[in-house]
């Protein structure tokens, strides 16, 4: 099956998506819960039709298309920090986790299991069992992800389990990225093909409200 770059676009934008949310509770404390909403839900998207279906549509990925536009143009005042360190970070876990059959076993299993369970409707109470589910699996891999930010808000346990939620999330959508056909060299050649397709994107969810 033939991919394009605006499926690949979608993807980029979920990775992003999560960093700066990540971001926001390591060095703010806090984070938007309607924007963490669609990526935690794509750990759920068990046979997605569409890219799109595994985010829910795409207008929860509204922030993580802007950023997907910024860091492509070389604005990088205006993407998270340690943008690269962070996605280099996703990309490297997803590639060890696809070689890591029992790994992705047990999270075949786990999974559903977990979703079973909640409400989906209700994400926020799915954050600690992710967390743990994330940190007895992916967490496991090396080099970890090392999230840097102020200490007193990485200490609190409820933040602490969202980025380890937001991570796992992260990891998600590099997997799709990967499936979709594509690499870190894209984000090195084909960085103005994927500026312009999250552009269009951002149009598309603009003319929606």
């Amino acid at each position: 099956m033939q991919h394009t770059w605006a499926e690949r676009s979608l993807a980029l934008a979920g990775m992003f998506q999560c960093i700066h949310l990540i971001n926001q509770i390591a060095l703010n404390g806090s984070h938007d819960e309607a924007e963490a909403e669609p990526l935690l839900k794509s750990l759920f998207q068990f046979e997605p039709v569409t890219v799109e279906d595994v985010y829910g549509g795409t207008s929860g990925l509204k922030e993580g298309l802007r950023i997907v536009v910024n860091y492509c143009h070389g604005l990088r005042t205006s993407i998270p920090v340690d943008c690269d360190r962070y996605l280099l970070g996703l990309i490297t876990l997803e590639s060890k986790l696809r070689r890591n059959h029992d790994m992705i076993q047990h999270l075949e299993l786990e999974l559903p299991a977990l979703f079973r369970q909640k409400d989906e409707r209700n994400m926020q109470e799915l954050v600690p069992d992710l967390a743990r589910l994330y940190l007895g699996t992916v967490g496991k891999l090396r080099p970890r992800i090392v999230v840097k930010g102020r200490k007193a808000h990485l200490e609190q346990e409820q933040s602490t389990a969202t980025v380890r939620a937001l991570l796992f999330a992260g990891i998600r959508s590099a997997w799709l990225w990967r499936q979709l056909g594509v690499n870190r060299l894209a984000l090195i050649f084909y960085r103005s093909t994927l500026a312009q397709e999250a552009q269009r994107w951002l149009h598309h969810v603009d003319k929606m409200v």
